[in-house]
């Protein structure tokens, strides 16, 4: 059973690290995608190729999200290390978890502003929002399982 703990565990370090070379990698070709894509499709507010300024408020929503999302991916290393240090039941890990949760809200949100470019960006954009909330509802279960620990700690 240990085995499989310590894999899994493993395992989510990694997708996060590959997650971290993912935000960089996007962060380097995120100017050749807009441009590309802005040349390529139809502004929903005018029907015509995007002006400047939308292509401003992309680049600058795009850079927003992958910092959120760097910012996210080193909180959640930080709390994969707690996990592996057998803290979970601690406020600190309790505040690992707010921070995901604000920040993953936060990046659906700019998503969802994406979709007068990129149709698809307000599916993408709830369905962030929605993992959001499912972080916020673990968040809240691992704070009471924290309290209840804490209380039968005072009370031995």
């Amino acid at each position: 059973m240990k085995y499989g703990k310590n894999l899994s565990l493993s395992l989510s370090i990694v997708f996060s690290l590959v997650g971290l070379a993912a935000i960089f990698f996007t962060a380097i070709l995120l100017p050749f995608y807009v441009e590309w894509k802005c040349t390529n499709t139809l502004s929903m507010f005018t029907g015509e190729l995007p002006t400047l300024g939308e292509k401003i408020f992309v680049y600058i929503d795009g850079y927003l999200l992958l910092i959120l999302a760097l910012i996210a991916d080193g909180v959640l290393l930080a709390l994969l290390r707690l996990t592996r240090n057998g803290e979970i039941f601690t406020p600190k890990a309790v505040s690992f978890l707010k921070i995901i949760a604000r920040l993953t809200v936060l990046v659906g949100v700019l998503f969802a502003l994406l979709t007068p470019w990129f149709k698809m960006a307000c599916v993408v954009g709830f369905v962030i929002i929605f993992v959001g909330l499912v972080v916020k509802v673990v968040k809240n279960v691992i704070e009471e399982a924290t309290a209840i620990k804490a209380e039968n700690d005072f009370t031995i």
